[in-house]
């Protein structure tokens, strides 16, 4: 009986790991439509526009960026470049059909954080 309630419990412990969601570039590649908060320009409604640039994003849209190639991990991208607070920073996660992205853009003591939920 002890045996059993042993097995029981490891397969109720397997049975409940989740396994973790999956994200292709494909996911990823369309148009996205949202919202943008920024601290300095305020909200706006955006288009946002990715698409596939070999195994990476090219990120394009909103009222603070052109464009950015971003580089994928599972789930999330990150992509321009910053040294110490100078340069432009994209990170975006998707999660369902939600993107939600952060672009921080810098120069010296002048800087923007934008924020953005965006669905397709």
């Amino acid at each position: 009986m002890k045996k059993f309630f042993i097995l029981c419990c490891f397969a109720a412990a397997i049975a409940s790991c989740k396994k973790e969601d999956s994200c292709a570039a494909e996911d990823f590649v369309g148009t996205w439509k949202g919202k943008e908060v920024c601290a300095l320009f305020g909200t706006t409604d955006v288009t946002i526009e990715i698409v596939k640039n070999g195994s990476n994003l090219d990120v394009t849209g909103g009222s603070t960026f052109a464009k950015i190639n971003s580089e994928i991990d599972n789930c999330e991208f990150e992509g321009g470049v910053s040294v110490l607070g100078v340069g432009e920073k994209l990170t975006g996660s998707l999660s369902g059909t939600t993107l939600s992205m952060t672009y921080k853009s810098g120069a010296g003591i002048i800087a923007e954080t934008c924020t953005y939920t965006l669905t397709k």
